[in-house]
């Protein structure tokens, strides 16, 4: 019962045999295909998620509402170009496939995002270094990773690669400073408070 998107009318008017196969192998089929990443399954134009996926394929009451859309092919081109940036950018074991370089590489962003929200928290005091480039870098790299697509990703992340080379060096520095230096900052803005009141004296004088 479920939409095939772009493939003619669809199933939608064939119940129980629809295109002559039992329903039930029709949604094996489509599983199938959902785990070997060749189709996308859609409920309101969003992209279920594997674990999502058996619910909706046996449940004959979400069964209408699915859409089955051919997944795009990642060019070789892009996919290439995706595997030497995720190296450059994660190190070795980033992943060969575009699934997987998908995943790891969102997980690297949502890392540098979750560590840099912790470095604003205090940069946002005005006695901590940073807060312009991690404003700028943190918002920007939560958007590359809400994409949901590996193809149009990879795409994205690929066309990026030298504002993510400037992005992964600028993370790194501000992440060596919250991570190595932040106690001898913090000493060295307590020795200040500390002077604070000499400063004044040796004014007054």
């Amino acid at each position: 019962n479920s939409r095939v998107e772009g493939q003619g009318r669809g199933a939608e008017g064939s119940s129980a045999t629809p295109y002559g196969w039992p329903e039930r192998e029709t949604g094996l089929l489509v599983a199938v295909l959902a785990v070997m990443r060749k189709v996308d399954l859609l409920v309101e134009k969003r992209v279920l998620d594997l674990s999502e996926a058996y619910d909706h394929l046996v449940a004959t009451n979400k069964q209408k509402r699915v859409v089955i859309r051919v997944r795009e092919q990642v060019d070789a081109g892009v996919l290439k170009a995706a595997r030497d940036l995720s190296v450059k950018l994660l190190g070795e074991g980033a992943g060969a496939e575009a699934d997987t370089l998908h995943q790891n590489a969102v997980g690297w962003l949502e890392q540098c995002v979750t560590d840099l929200g912790e470095y604003l928290q205090l940069a946002q005091r005005g006695d901590y270094p940073g807060r312009k480039e991690i404003e700028d870098l943190r918002p920007r790299l939560a958007k590359l990773a809400k994409e949901a697509d590996s193809n149009r990703f990879l795409k994205l992340f690929t066309a990026s690669a030298n504002e993510l080379m400037d992005d992964e060096e600028d993370y790194r520095e501000l992440k060596g400073f919250y991570t190595n230096q932040k106690g001898a900052w913090q000493e060295l803005l307590a020795a200040n408070e500390r002077l604070k009141p000499n400063e004044v004296e040796l004014k007054a004088d």
